[in-house]
């Protein structure tokens, strides 16, 4: 074991001046520690090989945007598993805008603005056209669709809705006029008929909390460089859609979470959708549209980009009903499955009416 290594896993001070502190891991690391010394360390630990993966990845797209994440000081050999990173002493885009996330407030829509465009920024200098043979949108829209509607999702995964997930789609459906399994499936054939045709490299967790704000500039953490376990033969590259699309879904998830908490009611026992639920959904549904034009920067966004970018932003925020820690009771269980199902009808409406 390495120097490194063993004063993480030895004493938690060295001389009475290193302290070692766990950080929140989020879904994928074993553990993320911060070595605070005089100059302060992030270590985190990821299973397998993702580690020399992120840590790849980080390294690739610091040498095209150069301070898009914090450097990589260190990378682990043989079983350990794990990378270093620079400290960046900064607070997240979630603390600025936790207030406000519908952005209804100019400061708020600066802070989502300079994220976006400095992502825009990676994904213009890494564009690549032409998608032939790749079809791992597969995994991140069809694959995800599929499991979402499959009766044993809730049980895989051990969350707040019924013992008959179907039933509590279809009652979803008839109750508040929206076909959620017509427009899945749509949604899938629309996909295998007109799959992405660029690429560039792209962070693929672009979530509120994995972006820090440092001299009010901000910095990226926590990449993705695959999803649900399976290999991107492309590492690190998607659609740039998916960036903007996981953004925007942490806007709406995290405002979501903070009204349950509050106490605020978005479907009854009869399956409908509150009126304050349906205000809240046209505010969502602004919320998106505002979000891909900022990212677009005063330049049109194409029907078949707003589709795709609507589906992945369903398909975002379906991803959170795996993880109790995004979704605090049934209520709002069902209401993620009724505006994903309405996200994805507004982008095939507009789809549709381009014809």
């Amino acid at each position: 074991m390495n120097n490194l290594s063993k004063s993480i896993y030895g004493e938690p001070t060295v001389g009475g001046k290193t302290q070692i502190v766990s950080l929140n891991k989020g879904f994928e690391a074993r553990s993320i520690l911060l070595v605070d010394s005089d100059k302060p360390l992030i270590f985190k630990f990821i299973d397998g090989n993702k580690s020399e993966q992120e840590s790849s990845h980080i390294n690739l797209v610091n040498s095209v945007t150069p301070g898009f994440f914090p450097k990589v000081l260190y990378e682990s050999s043989g079983d350990n598993n794990f990378y270093a990173l620079e400290y960046i002493n900064g607070s997240s885009l979630y603390d600025s805008v936790k207030s406000d996330l519908l952005l209804k407030e100019l400061e708020s829509q600066q802070y989502v603005k300079v994220s976006l465009l400095k992502l825009k920024v990676l994904h213009d200098l890494t564009r690549q056209a032409g998608t032939e043979g790749y079809d791992y949108w597969k995994i991140i829209v069809n694959d995800r669709l599929d499991a979402f509607l499959s009766d044993t999702y809730h049980c895989l995964f051990e969350t707040f809705c019924s013992k008959d997930l179907i039933k509590d789609i279809s009652s979803i459906s008839e109750t508040n006029n929206i076909d959620i399994h017509s427009v899945i499936g749509q949604a899938k054939t629309f996909f295998i008929e007109n799959s992405p045709t660029e690429l560039s490299l792209i962070h693929g967790d672009s979530h509120l909390r994995n972006i820090l704000f440092s001299g009010g500039e901000p910095v990226f953490i926590d990449p993705r460089v695959e999803w649900d376990s399976k290999p991107n033969k492309n590492t690190g590259f998607f659609d740039p859609l998916y960036d903007v699309a996981c953004l925007c879904h942490s806007l709406i998830i995290e405002d979501m979470v903070q009204r349950s908490i509050a106490g605020e009611s978005f479907i009854n026992d009869e399956m409908k959708v509150t009126d304050g639920a349906q205000a809240l959904t046209q505010h969502y549904l602004y919320l998106a549209q505002q979000v891909i034009r900022i990212y677009m920067d005063e330049i049109d966004i194409k029907p078949n980009q707003f589709l795709h970018y609507m589906i992945y932003l369903s398909c975002s925020l379906l991803g959170c009903l795996k993880y109790k820690q995004q979704i605090v009771d049934a209520d709002m269980y069902r209401f993620v499955i009724y505006l994903s199902g309405k996200l994805i009808f507004v982008g095939l409406n507009q789809w549709n009416g381009s014809k």
